[in-house]
């Protein structure tokens, strides 16, 4: 045998290029959960972070993890502020990403299975582009390390130890200062987020929706829980129907028929009328 025959060929390293930024802004947002001891208490919490690629311009919300509850009140946050953003560009996460199969009514209506988040997405027309590896994310990434230094230094400073203290700080103080001293200006002056119309609700759009059915007692039955129907109603209504029950950011149930808001009040196992 020849000697070297079976030597270890090394393997030449993939050459990654930095990809440019996007030209608008609103183009494409990088959205990602940053796991970290932000308190300095010796719990982990979560930083949900949104970047704008084109500006650097940033918004983000603690939570207890990368939950859905966040993820989406980042985005309503931003929307308010800035409009829908054209594309959102975030990781195979199972916030994010599903690999499940989809269901007999997903297949018959020709839907892709989704999250929650991409739900709420495809609602507002928002494009979701998934990234391969934490390096195709780099800059929403390289933030979350510049606010591990500078925000931690900040909160620590005004003694900042819990989820809703830090949010509130997020809101009326950093992300201000942070945005006017970083954020730079687009290669491009048009602004790709589209705004919402006067009549639209951003609240029916980020939320979570179930379809449900009216029974014969015109009572609809969601997550062990009960409402009853009211006899008023914008729009006929009758046991059978489907209805979208609509539960918002804030908790709040509302229920729609072909997009009309139906009357209902809740009641307990025995009929009786729960107090709100």
């Amino acid at each position: 045998m020849e000697t070297g025959l079976w030597k270890k060929i090394r393997k030449t390293a993939k050459h990654r290029t930095r990809r440019p930024r996007k030209e608008h802004f609103g183009e494409m947002i990088q959205m990602d959960g940053s796991i970290h001891d932000w308190f300095g208490t010796g719990k982990e919490v979560c930083l949900m972070n949104m970047v704008d690629d084109a500006t650097g311009t940033s918004y983000g919300l603690f939570d207890t993890g990368e939950t859905t509850q966040v993820a989406l009140q980042c985005l309503f946050d931003w929307i308010m502020k800035y409009g829908i953003p054209y594309s959102i560009y975030c990781d195979y996460k199972s916030l994010f990403y599903t690999k499940r199969e989809a269901t007999i009514e997903e297949q018959l209506a020709g839907k892709l299975p989704l999250t929650k988040f991409g739900e709420v997405c495809h609602r507002l027309g928002i494009e979701m582009i998934y990234a391969h590896s934490p390096q195709a994310k780099g800059r929403v990434e390289r933030w979350n390390g510049i606010h591990q230094d500078r925000l931690i230094a900040e909160m620590k400073l005004k003694n900042i130890k819990d989820i809703d203290s830090a949010n509130c700080f997020l809101k009326e103080y950093y992300w201000e200062k942070n945005n006017r001293k970083f954020s730079k200006k687009p290669l491009s002056d048009e602004d790709f987020h589209i705004a919402l119309m006067p009549d639209q609700d951003l609240r029916n759009y980020v939320c979570y929706t179930a379809e449900c059915k009216v029974y014969r007692d015109y009572t609809i039955k969601f997550s062990k829980r009960i409402y009853q129907i009211e006899k008023k109603q914008p729009i006929a209504i009758k046991p059978g129907d489907n209805v979208i029950l609509k539960t918002w950011l804030d908790g709040s149930i509302h229920i729609f028929k072909k997009n009309i808001e139906l009357n209902f009040f809740e009641i307990d196992d025995y009929g009786r009328r729960v107090s709100a």
